[in-house]
Order: C-alpha cells, then sequence, then structure tokens
C-alpha cells in the first residue's frame, strides 16, 4: 500500500512539472515547420509511413520532424530528424519543449496521454490517425478525449462512423483521406518478398495464408479482453492439439499459415511450438528483419481474422477473408459490436469451428471465391479512395505538401 501511495504522488509531482514546461514553453513561438510524430510502438504503423513519404518527398529540407518514442537511443539522430524520450508518466522536459512549440503534432493510437491537460495552442494542428476501423462497441474512458485533436483520419462513410461513435466525436471531425500504412500495399514490396522466402521458405507452398486474430487475452489481466481462458487465447483453435490438428491439414494442403499474434500474447508458452505450416509471427520478429507489417500483408493469399480493423485494412487487396465467429455472440453481449450489425460487414466465410474452418481454407486452396462481390460492396461503404495516396492526402490538407 505504502508502494502504491509513494508511485502515485510520484506521478502526480511527474505530471504537473510536465504541464508546468509545457505552459512555460508555450510563450515561446510557434515553429512553423515543426512535426512532431508519434506511434504506440516507438516508429511504427501509420506514423511511420507518412514519414517515410515525407522524407521521400524531400520535404526535410525544410521541415523538422521530432519523434516521441521510448527508447530514443536506439534510433540516430540525422538531418531535421530527431528522436526524443517521450512523456508519458515520466518527466521529459523535451517533450513538453516540442510539444509546446511543433506546429503539427500527428500520431497513431490512444496515445492521448501525451496532451491530457495541456491547453493545445491556438495555431497548433492535432491529427490523430486511428488505430483502425474495428467493430467494437464502446467509448473512450475519458470523456473529452476528441477535445485533444482537431481532426481524425479514417478511410470514408461507414469507418467514420464507426471511429466517431467510439470518440464521442461529430462527424465533422473525420478526415476521410485514408491510413498512410495502407499505401504500403502498393509500394516496392522486393525485401519483404525475399525475406519472408528466407525466413519461412514461402516458395514451398501452394498458398500463404496471415491470420490475425483480435487481442483477446495476455498475461496482464488489465488489458485483457473478457474472455475465458485456453490454451492458446485464440478463437476456434483453443489448444496445442488443435494447433496440430490444423498444422497437418495445411501440410496436407500445402498451406503456409502466418500467425501474427498480439505482442501481449508472444510470451504465451503455446506460441514457443515449432510446425511445419504455421509460422508464429511476433511484432520483434518483424522489427528485428526491418519487415514492414502492412507489406507483408500485401504478400499473403488471404486473411483469417474477425472484428478486428484488418478485416477491414484488408479489403483494398481483394482477397478472400475468413471470419472466426465463434465466440461473436458471447463477444456481442458483453462487450458489444458497432454497428450492431457489423456481422453484415464481414464478407467472407464466418466458420465457428475447426472443421468449418478447414472447409473455408479448402475453398481458398481451389481459388473457389463466393464472396468477390460482396467485398466490393463493403469495399466502397468504407472507403472514399483506394489506398496508395493517403500520405499525399494527409500532406495536401496541412499544406506540408503543395
Amino acid at each position: 500500500m505504502g508502494m502504491s501511495i509513494i508511485r502515485n504522488i510520484y506521478h502526480f509531482i511527474v505530471k504537473n512539472i510536465n504541464i508546468l514546461c509545457f505552459s512555460v514553453c508555450s510563450f515561446l513561438p510557434i515553429e512553423p515547420k515543426l512535426i512532431v510524430l508519434e506511434s504506440e510502438g516507438d516508429f511504427t504503423d501509420n506514423a511511420e509511413a507518412l514519414f517515410y513519404y515525407i522524407k521521400r518527398k524531400e520535404l526535410l529540407n525544410t521541415y523538422k520532424v521530432v519523434w516521441l518514442v521510448d527508447n530514443p537511443e536506439q534510433f540516430k539522430n540525422e538531418k531535421n530528424v530527431y528522436f526524443v524520450k517521450k512523456a508519458i508518466g515520466k518527466l521529459h522536459i523535451k517533450a513538453m519543449y516540442y510539444l509546446a512549440r511543433c506546429k503539427f503534432y500527428i500520431y497513431d493510437h490512444n496515445n492521448l496521454l501525451q496532451y491530457e491537460k495541456l491547453k493545445k495552442r491556438s495555431k497548433q494542428v492535432i491529427i490523430y490517425m486511428s488505430h483502425g476501423t474495428a467493430f467494437k462497441n464502446g467509448r473512450s474512458e475519458d470523456p473529452n478525449a476528441a477535445d485533444y485533436f482537431d481532426k481524425v483520419v479514417t478511410l470514408g462513410d461507414m469507418s467514420t462512423k464507426i471511429i466517431c461513435h467510439f470518440w464521442g466525436c461529430d462527424e465533422k471531425k473525420a478526415l476521410e483521406l485514408g491510413e498512410p500504412r495502407e499505401d504500403y500495399y502498393f509500394s516496392n514490396l522486393d525485401y519483404e518478398k525475399d525475406k519472408l522466402e528466407v525466413l519461412y521458405n514461402l516458395s514451398e507452398f501452394d498458398k500463404c495464408l496471415l491470420w490475425m486474430p483480435t487481442f483477446r487475452q495476455s498475461y496482464n489481466s488489465r488489458i485483457s479482453e473478457e474472455y475465458k481462458f485456453n490454451e492458446t487465447g485464440l478463437p476456434i483453435i483453443r489448444t496445442e492439439q488443435d494447433l496440430r490438428s490444423l498444422n497437418s491439414y495445411l501440410q496436407a494442403k500445402k498451406i503456409c499459415l502466418l500467425l501474427k499474434i498480439h505482442h501481449l500474447q508472444a510470451d504465451m508458452p503455446i506460441f514457443l511450438t515449432k510446425l511445419s505450416n504455421i509460422k508464429i509471427i511476433k511484432d520483434k520478429d518483424l522489427a528485428y528483419h526491418n519487415i514492414k507489417l502492412y507489406k507483408l500483408i500485401a504478400l499473403t493469399d488471404a486473411l483469417i481474422t474477425d472484428y478486428s480493423s484488418i478485416s477491414i485494412d484488408y479489403l483494398p487487396l481483394d482477397k478472400q477473408i475468413i471470419y472466426t465467429l465463434d465466440d461473436y455472440e458471447e463477444y456481442r453481449k458483453s462487450r458489444g459490436v458497432y454497428p450492431y450489425n457489423a456481422i453484415d460487414y464481414m464478407p467472407g466465410a464466418h466458420v465457428f469451428n475447426l472443421k468449418q474452418l478447414e472447409d473455408a481454407i479448402t475453398d481458398i486452396a481451389n481459388n473457389n471465391d463466393k464472396f468477390s462481390r460482396k467485398r466490393k460492396l463493403v469495399m466502397r461503404q468504407f472507403y472514399k479512395y483506394k489506398p496508395g495516396e493517403s500520405s499525399k492526402r494527409i500532406l495536401e490538407y496541412l499544406n506540408i505538401l503543395k
């Protein structure tokens, strides 16, 4: 109890010193060519993709970019690019200085703690590039969360409705410009293709499927969702025996399954199992080999998922999707889905057990695509633009690119 009180006092003091530093720095003029970027993992996702576009267009000749990261020592500063320690839960005057003086603060995921209780300056522009469009009901725990950003980036009409529902904000705050990370689909994929071949010998298989399930459970009970714990924390595949059974089926079909697990599940013992046709992929592996996740996604033949945002992000590739929905009713009742008829926006095979999953994979193996028309319909409902130029549209909106 004593340590908890001391910790709370420390965080209270640190937060208020940071706020004071921000307030003092706010008397300094705003730097019109200063962009602050941030992502949930260091240097990842939409912010990373946007940064590489800025760099490719040689905008670093006139703009300075400051990255807020957890581990700045892992990155090398270069001309007009600086890596600074994040301020969340820590005393970091540098982060407050740049947040107070930047013209543009652009971030991914729910990193609103950076601006919690900080008074945004009138000439600053804060853009939230969302974590994607997931069919999960609920609202942000902070009723004022939407006040921290000026605009939120969405894909299009249905994406705007879902994201603005979650944040409790007016749909006028939405920028229907697309997510920069999806621009990777239409970029050069040679490096990732070669690297995946070295790691997984994908040329030995007839098809390569990607499974990206919604995060369900980790050893951190605070952030685990309300699921009964099983051996894997996955839908459909609940035991090691299930995993081995699926692997045998895939082996017979000459199919490789890349199982991309959430980083909070990565240390579960089950995922240390070595299998011939199921390859466990972890965030740290992708980072180590410098593989961009959304480039890897583009190289796969089909997707297995559920109500995760990847189920929407995958639509522009116009490839088959399998939805594991064995816990859909439980999830809908306990956590809720949005919109209420979310299942109608899942254009692919709906599977509830291992046999149905294998049957759906058989259709993919046989190039039997039953949902092509419906995918295109859902795509039009969610996307205003086809990905490929999302970064360009965002920078043009900000008048950074003219």
